[in-house]
C-alpha cells in the first residue's frame, strides 16, 4: 500500500527474493552464533531454540500483519512508521 498515492495494489515477491531476504535476515543469527560459540557446549540445542523462536516470530508477524492490514487498512502503515520512529529514537538516545 502506498500511503501518498492511496494505491492499494500489492507487489508480488518471487520465491528467489524470499530466499535472499531470509539469508540476509539470518546474518544476525550467524553473528550471534559466532559470539556464543565460546560459551555454549551444546550447539544443536541452541540452534534448535534459535530456529524455533525466529520461525515463531516470523509466523506471528506475518499473521499479525495480515490481520492488521485487513482490519485497520491504511492505519497500519502509519502505526508501523510511528513505531519505527519511536524505537529508533529510543535506540539513539541510549
Amino acid at each position: 500500500f502506498d500511503i501518498l498515492k492511496k494505491n492499494s495494489s500489492f507487489t508480488s515477491i518471487s520465491k528467489l527474493s524470499l530466499v535472499f531476504l531470509a539469508i540476509l535476515v539470518s546474518i544476525d543469527s550467524f553473528i550471534t552464533g559466532i559470539g556464543l560459540a565460546t560459551n555454549i557446549t551444546n550447539s544443536l540445542l541452541v540452534s534448535f531454540i534459535f530456529a524455533l523462536v525466529s520461525g515463531s516470530f516470523t509466523f506471528l508477524g506475518l499473521n499479525l500483519g495480515s490481520f492488521a492490514q485487513k482490519d485497520l487498512g491504511t492505519k497500519t502503515n502509519y502505526l508501523g512508521l510511528t513505531l519505527l520512529f519511536i524505537l529508533s529514537f529510543v535506540h539513539l538516545c541510549k
